[in-house]
């Protein structure tokens, strides 16, 4: 009985060195994941708003996000983790719609800002709304 008592002793021993370790390691990650998805997403805002200067300029958004450099914007943001980022206007060039397509992730998301507000097949990918960007589930 002893014995079992010592080993019993020793593994809770270990188990209070290591639960430490694998907690500050298991934060560790998700403030870095949090951090990138934080990144993406005040980037685009940064797009958005020179958009909404050069729409307040020129009376209509620009055609390409290229238009907004040097005008609005140093250079557009660099999104290291977004696999691709697509812009488009409306068929009247009065609306607009950027999305950010985060796709090395287990769930793969898109990141978008548009002043057109979501389709209602879009309000069903929906997985949150941060800032004013709209987190869609890709696919």
């Amino acid at each position: 009985m002893k014995r079992l008592l010592k080993y019993s002793l020793i593994a809770f021993g270990l188990f209070v060195l290591i639960a430490p370790v694998l907690y500050v390691v298991v934060v560790t990650a998700a403030l870095k994941e949090h951090a990138k998805e934080d990144g993406i997403i005040l980037g685009s805002k940064f797009v958005q708003e020179a958009i909404n200067d050069y729409t307040g300029k020129h009376g209509d958004p620009p055609r390409k996000l290229e238009d907004l450099v040097p005008e609005f914007m140093q250079s557009i943001p660099a999104f290291p983790d977004i696999s691709r980022i697509d812009y488009h206007l409306s068929a009247d060039g009065k609306h607009w719609t950027l999305d950010l397509y985060w796709t090395s992730r287990k769930v793969p998301l898109i990141f978008r800002r548009t002043n057109a507000g979501l389709s209602s097949e879009d309000t069903k990918r929906q997985v949150d709304t941060e800032n004013g960007c709209y987190v869609l589930k890709a696919g």
